[in-house]
């Protein structure tokens, strides 16, 4: 039996490699790297493992090393979040909506937060000792909409102060849109696994690649169509970590 969510990734990716896409263009580049990384996976934790090692891949191509995590909130059952490295993991599983800290102030506010300089955070001081014991010192976190009021969030933890310039703010901003995009796919197709499941063995098959195709027309938002259609990003956000703030 084909896992759904290793279905919905052949079909997405056949429509969007069927466009023609340039092989130069970085942004289509992640587009497949991320339907790659969904084929390759047959469960949510897994994806967002792959997931932030991408992002971190994404920020430091723009000469911003960081390290990256995903925190998920789940419905009545406990928060999935995964991580690129060692500080992230700390950060993103410990203070992604506890005590305070840049990515539940993402989530509640449902826009990006940019921290320069941890040092000189008040807002937060849990969040600002966790990030001083393992070396970090700037933190961009960015909302990862997943429709109905729900929210994911994607952040970057740095080693070194100011590490996210407005170049780096403004490319997050679309990868992270992107993600959303694919992020939604996802969790929509876990759900139809487990419903799917309940199913006697002889019909889950056929069930897997109808379902399959349905979602994917239902939804009507292959990953490209709103990353390659989007003419501006919202950028307002908020900043903290700045000398007077």
């Amino acid at each position: 039996m084909v896992p759904l969510l290793q279905e919905v990734g052949r079909l997405i990716k056949k429509s969007v490699e069927s466009c023609g896409l340039p092989s130069s263009d970085s942004a289509d580049d992640e587009e497949l790297l991320l339907l790659d990384l969904l084929l390759a996976c047959d469960d949510v934790p897994t994806f967002l493992a792959g997931l932030a090692a991408l992002a971190a891949t994404h920020y430091s191509r723009l000469g911003a090393t960081a390290e990256c995590g995903v925190y998920l909130p789940v419905e009545g059952k406990a928060a999935i979040s995964a991580a690129s490295g060692p500080s992230a993991a700390v950060l993103v599983k410990d203070h992604g909506m506890t005590g305070g800290g840049p990515c539940q102030a993402a989530i509640t506010s449902c826009d990006h937060v940019l921290v320069q300089n941890v040092a000189l955070l008040h807002q937060w001081p849990e969040f600002s000792a966790a990030a001083a014991a393992v070396n970090v010192s700037s933190v961009l976190a960015i909302p990862l909409d997943l429709g109905y009021g729900s929210h994911a969030v994607l952040a970057a933890y740095s080693h070194r102060n100011g590490c996210f310039s407005a170049l780096s703010v403004e490319s997050g901003l679309r990868f992270a849109e992107l993600v959303s995009r694919v992020l939604k796919l996802v969790l929509r197709m876990a759900q139809l696994r487990e419903a799917q499941d309940q199913l006697p063995a002889g019909m889950r098959s056929q069930v897997s690649v109808t379902t399959a195709v349905e979602v994917v027309h239902e939804r009507g938002e292959f990953p490209g169509e709103g990353a390659r259609g989007a003419t501006a990003v919202k950028q307002a956000g908020r900043t903290w970590g700045e000398p007077g703030r």
